[in-house]
Order: structure tokens, then C-alpha cells, then sequence
């Protein structure tokens, strides 16, 4: 890794280590990097409470924050004071004194949200510094220690590796890419006052979707504005094990780490960043992590495809809509040793039989009335048992209907199956020193391990 040295930050370390699973007990070296010397001169002439973390490097982990002194369970492990956050309130002015050259400013704006605020800031201090070769930002030793680029994201990911991604995991990255477009839209016009590029602003949109924090004041403002990037924070690695309480403490006017986890000297500490699996890391923060418990398979789309011996047209379009109606179409997964409920009672809904559900007509002739009241009454009369089985007063429809569920669950296993090996096969003639193809790799695997486990 040694080309990417100076790619510091939370996607370089965590990339570092290809999804092995971090542990607390692993024990690391303390880094001499002269950015984090500078850095922690930094925050301790301005004021920054002590912590018993330093940066600190684990072997087959990478970076992350090394313990150097015993914590207790119950413990602030880092203490982040006001004037180091980066919020929308704090940037809009430093913003403002630039724009304010140009005849315009961003003060009222309220259709500037906290997000593309701190994205502009950051990007107008990267472009500033590259730009004059030097930058007077207070925030500058921190911006020191940003990545220099986000290419382990599947955002930038080239056409022939992003078809290689699950289907799940290609539509949020659409999205995100939608998100990243209406945000660049927004605050177009104040980019091109200053010449930021659009490279530029994606750094600064993805320093931003990579490391912003939840912060929840006392101070009314929207939803959109309670968020904050917090230097030293974001050095912490992500450990689904980690037990830890974030928040704001208005009487210190600190964003405060609490750990109810214990460290010893030398352990590396780590924050929780949620119940997330590996296609959100991924995604979100550019890493997997292995034997992650919160790991599914969407699937959504084998759902759709699934071909019912019998099933026509007409009942195939009315009973998806059925399912939509009651809330049950899509969100359909498969976990270890798991099938989701929803998967389950969505098929026992598709595999009855089309007699019992739709219309027994020619589809160029109009059915009597009579036909009709008998299609309206079968209907009333499955639905029934179906919200019974739904509601657990039943087991199943009947062993036939149990039966054709099980064969189709074989085919959409059979499905998955043969779709994770084929990008495999692919996979396997690719850059196996590219971390991105090793991410791709373990989803795949771990949806083979996944799908075999039911």
C-alpha cells in the first residue's frame, strides 16, 4: 500500500484491510506522521480536551486510533468542542466573506442545506490551497489529513465494474448519484464565482457523506442542518461490536464519545456507526467488513422474475398489485440460516393457484356479471386466509401451496447462485491488488454463503 500512503483518512484505512474484521484486541504501533504532529499541536493550543487515543497503525487493519492509557466502560473517549465543528452555522459565514466580493451571499439562503454548505466550504478550502499552495484556514492542519480522493466508492466506479455490483447495490448507488446531482445543481452557481470545479466539489461532498455526525441541540433549525463534520472524531474506525453514545452535551457545548466498551493500552477503540451491512459500508464509506451479522440478499428482482407454472399475465399483474395494496411487495431477503417473512408470505400470495384469484375469461371477451360476483367473492375469501396466515393465525394455505413455495424458493436461490458466480468468473480475471475488486469479490462470496446457509 505504500502508493497510497498519503490517502489518509477514514476510506484509506479502512480499505487497508479488505474486510478483514477488526478486533479491539489487535494491537498497533504508533504512527510519527508529521501532518498528525501537526494536527495535534492544532488542537491542543486551541483548546481541545485530552484523550487517551493517538493515531496508530494495526497490522492487516491499517490505520485507526490507538489507546494510550486504559479506558473504563463509561468513559468520553473524545471530546469535540463547538468552535471545531463544522456545521452550516459556522461555514455560511466563512462562505459569505468570499461570496460577499461577488455581490451575493449565502446567509439567506435557506435552500442551502448543512450538507452542500460544509461540501462548499471544504471544496473552496481544497481549491484555495491548491490554488496559492498554501491556505489560511483555521481548519487547515485537519484538512491536511483528509483523503486526497474517494476511488474505493462505488460512485466512481467505471461502467464495466459497476455492472459487476448486485443489482441492490447498483440502484442505491443511481440514487446516490441523483442525490450528489441535485446537491451540485444547488450550489452551481456559487462554484463557478470562484472557479471550484466539479471535481472539487465532489471531494468535498463525499468529506462530507463520509464523516458528518448527527448533531442534535437545543437550537431549533431543520433536520437537513443537524449535521457536523468533527476533526479527530472521524479517525475512528467503524466496529459493529463497539457499544458507544454520541451526542451533543449542551452544558460543555462538546460533541462527546462515550464508550461502554473497555480498552486496554495498545487496543485499538472504535465507534459503531449502526446496524449497517456490507452494501451500505460499501457504498457510504467504501469498505466491507467480514462475518458482518447485518449482511443480506435482496431478492427483489428474482421476485419479480419468477415464472409460475400456470400463472397468466392478468393474475401476475393483479396480485403484485394485491401485495402493493397490503404493503407487502418488495423488501423481500434472505439472511443466515433465514428466509424473511415477507419473502414467505409474498410467495404463498404469488403460488395460488390462478383459477382461485383471476378472472376465468378469454382476454378479448367481458365477463358476465355472475363471473364477476364469483371473481369478487374468490378474492374476498383468499384474501381472508392470506391476512390469516399473515396475522399467525395460520401456518400455511395448504400443502400444495407449501410445496410450490418451496420450488420456487429453489429457483431463486438457484438464481442468485448462478448470478454471484458468473461476476465471480469475471471478478477473477480482474486486478486482484484493485481493493475494489477484492470488496466486490466478499459480497459476492458472502451472498453465496448466505443464500446456501437457508
Amino acid at each position: 500500500m505504500e502508493t497510497k500512503r498519503k490517502r489518509r483518512g477514514r476510506t484509506f484505512r479502512i480499505r487497508c484491510h479488505r474486510g478483514k474484521n477488526s478486533s479491539n484486541l489487535s494491537r498497533g504501533e504508533i504512527i510519527t506522521d508529521a501532518h498528525w504532529k501537526d494536527f495535534v499541536v492544532w488542537l491542543k493550543s486551541n483548546g481541545f480536551p485530552k484523550t487517551k487515543l493517538t493515531l496508530g497503525n494495526f497490522q492487516g487493519i491499517g490505520r485507526g486510533l490507538l489507546v494510550t492509557k486504559k479506558i473504563k466502560a463509561g468513559e468520553v473517549i473524545i471530546s469535540v468542542p463547538k468552535k471545531f465543528l463544522l456545521t452550516r452555522e459556522m461555514v455560511i459565514p466563512e462562505l459569505d466573506n468570499i461570496f460577499s466580493k461577488h455581490g451575493c451571499s449565502l446567509k439567506h439562503n435557506d435552500n442551502i442545506s448543512a450538507y452542500q454548505a460544509i461540501a462548499l466550504y471544504l471544496a473552496l478550502q481544497k481549491h484555495q490551497q491548491k490554488r496559492k499552495n498554501s491556505c489560511d484556514s483555521f481548519f487547515l492542519p485537519y484538512l491536511k489529513l483528509l483523503p486526497e480522493d474517494f476511488c474505493s466508492l462505488p460512485f466512481f466506479f467505471d461502467d464495466n465494474l459497476f455492472e459487476l455490483l448486485p443489482k441492490i447495490v447498483k440502484d442505491d448507488v443511481k440514487r446516490q448519484r441523483q442525490k450528489f446531482e441535485h446537491d451540485y445543481d444547488n450550489v452551481k452557481c456559487y462554484l463557478k464565482l470562484v472557479n471550484i470545479s466539479r471535481p472539487e466539489f465532489i471531494w468535498g461532498w463525499f468529506c462530507v457523506n463520509t464523516r458528518c455526525i448527527y448533531l442534535k441541540t437545543n437550537k431549533p433549525s431543520r433536520s437537513l442542518d443537524n449535521i457536523a463534520v468533527a476533526p479527530m472524531l472521524d479517525f475512528l474506525n467503524h466496529n459493529y461490536k463497539a457499544k458507544i453514545k454520541g451526542e451533543y452535551n449542551n452544558s460543555s457545548n462538546c460533541y462527546e464519545i462515550t464508550t461502554f466498551t473497555p480498552y486496554q493500552k495498545g487496543e485499538q477503540a472504535f465507534i459503531n456507526y449502526g446496524p449497517h451491512d456490507n452494501f451500505f459500508t460499501l457504498i457510504e464509506y467504501g469498505f466491507v467488513l467480514s462475518n458482518n451479522p447485518y449482511n443480506y440478499v435482496s431478492v427483489d428482482n428474482e421476485f419479480s422474475m419468477l415464472s409460475i407454472p400456470n400463472e397468466t399475465i392478468a393474475s401476475k399483474a393483479e396480485k403484485i398489485n394485491l401485495l402493493s395494496s397490503q404493503g407487502f411487495l418488495e423488501d423481500y431477503t434472505l439472511r443466515f440460516s433465514e428466509i424473511s417473512f415477507r419473502l414467505l408470505a409474498a410467495l404463498r400470495f404469488r403460488v395460488i393457484q390462478n383459477h382461485q384469484l383471476s378472472f376465468a375469461w378469454d382476454d378479448t371477451s367481458f365477463p358476465s356479471k355472475e363471473r364477476q360476483q364469483q371473481h369478487r367473492r374468490y378474492k374476498q375469501t383468499i384474501m381472508k386466509e392470506w391476512k390469516s396466515l399473515v396475522n399467525g393465525q395460520m401456518e400455511h394455505v395448504d400443502p400444495e401451496n407449501e410445496q410450490l413455495v418451496k420450488v420456487c424458493l429453489t429457483w431463486i436461490c438457484d438464481h442468485v447462485i448462478k448470478d454471484a458466480k458468473d461476476a465471480l468468473m469475471i471478478l477473477e480475471k480482474c486486478d486482484l491488488n484493485d481493493s475494489s475488486i477484492w470488496h466486490i469479490k466478499q459480497i459476492w462470496q458472502e451472498t453465496i454463503g448466505i443464500v446456501k446457509s437457508v
